[in-house]
């Protein structure tokens, strides 16, 4: 692995240096690397992760949530900096998880539609007259 993975802050569009913009293509090493929703200056942006990564959350997500962890090239991490924790941010996270239990409640109800229909399919085959 030539860096600690994919989901650094060298490659998230919160880093100063990648200029809003996501992927490591777009690392600018001319200017320091600094998160901009956690105020958090990142010594080696390709070295440290948080859970506010484009790769964890698809849509942008300007609200800090979770630890920073710093990482090696042999993909250990470790607590760095911690959670912030403000009202806003709580609340966030109360909708993260509400948000979370309907995509898996839809799920499992799509599931257990298909489920049923080929229960059902099946159950017709089995009672149907020969």
């Amino acid at each position: 692995m030539p860096n600690g993975g994919s989901d650094c802050c060298g490659t998230c569009w919160f880093n100063r240096s990648n200029d809003g913009k996501r992927g490591s293509i777009n690392f600018n090493g001319t200017i320091p690397s600094f998160c901009e929703i956690r105020d958090l200056a990142i010594p080696d942006p390709f070295y440290i992760y948080c859970a506010n990564h484009p790769y964890r959350r698809l849509k942008r997500d300007a609200i800090p949530i979770g630890p920073v962890y710093v990482g090696d090239a042999d993909g250990v991490r470790e607590f760095w900096q911690p959670s912030p924790d403000t009202e806003e941010i709580r609340q966030h996270l109360l909708d993260i998880l509400r948000e979370c239990l309907i995509i898996k409640f839809i799920l499992c109800l799509e599931l257990l539609d298909s489920l049923l229909k080929g229960t059902s399919e099946c159950l017709q085959a089995y009672s149907a007259p020969e």
